[in-house]
């Protein structure tokens, strides 16, 4: 995994992750396994021009 900014200062993070492409989309597109992968809540709407709202555990939200 590695953490880098990019040019307009926000936070880029890359993980590799050894599994089949089709289950890693799924963590990305099913509310319920973001969940259990990220262990925080989240609402996300995964079509085009969605969008992604998570809470860290600690009462903190972002959205993208």
């Amino acid at each position: 995994m590695s953490n880098e900014r990019d040019q307009a200062g926000e936070l880029v993070v890359e993980a590799r992750v050894e599994a089949p492409q089709e289950v890693v989309f799924s963590f990305f597109t099913e509310p319920e396994k973001y969940r259990r992968w990220k262990g925080q809540e989240a609402e996300l709407d995964p079509r085009q021009g969605g969008y992604l709202s998570s809470e860290d555990g600690r009462g903190e939200r972002g959205s993208r």
